[in-house]
């Protein structure tokens, strides 16, 4: 359950459905920053569609790179079983 870039996933495994979500406090800053960006570009750039798509890729790889597998109800909770258990030494 680790990602593949850093060694602390900002994105992990939905509760409900298929995909990722954020699940750490750098996830939430990064998903606010692409929302005030694509709301920013939307405003001032209303015919260009290079931007939005730009943004929507650049956030997509952002989540891969940085979150673990997606998945539904048990990948999530796999991942919540995870995060709670301490390592031994």
């Amino acid at each position: 359950m680790t990602p593949l870039v850093g060694s602390t996933a900002w994105f992990g495994p939905r509760r409900y459905g298929w995909g990722l979500t954020p699940v750490a406090p750098a996830g939430w800053v990064a998903t606010g920053v692409f929302g005030v960006l694509a709301l920013v570009s939307a405003r001032h750039h209303p015919d260009d569609w290079r931007r939005p798509t730009l943004l929507t890729v650049a956030y997509t790889l952002l989540a891969i790179a940085t979150g673990t597998a997606p998945g539904g109800p048990r990948a999530r909770r796999a991942f919540d079983a995870s995060r709670s258990t301490v390592p031994e030494n």
